[in-house]
């Protein structure tokens, strides 16, 4: 069982990612293509054009600053049961990057 030809880029982009995204995380994403390409078959493509175009600036991972990927909001981490990224991403775990301002988890507030 695979995916149809449909999902060739999500495939590829399951595939190079290393390590590879656990089976939440690629039902996600796959789930977000199979929506994108039925409301590509419904919409005018100037609605797609202006979409882009507000969309801001992207990072490196093609998420919008202001906000996270919906695809890592459907994952939950089974060490800290916060949304957005599974065990073997949990900080918790891994250790917090050196550029990471709060350590404690989240729970200080800003400013």
């Amino acid at each position: 069982m695979g995916l149809d030809d449909r999902y060739g880029t999500v495939r590829s982009n399951i595939i190079s990612m290393d390590p590879l995204p656990s089976l939440a995380r690629c039902f996600a994403m796959i789930s977000r293509e199979e929506l994108q390409l039925k409301v590509g078959q419904r919409e005018d493509p100037r609605v797609q054009v202006a979409a882009f175009a507000s969309q801001g600036k992207l990072d490196q991972r093609g998420q919008t600053r202001e906000g996270r990927d919906s695809a890592d909001l459907l994952v939950v981490c089974t060490h800290c049961k916060r949304h957005g990224h599974d065990k073997s991403r949990c900080f918790e775990i891994i250790g917090y990057p050196k550029h990471w301002k709060n350590r404690n988890g989240g729970k200080a507030g800003r400013g």
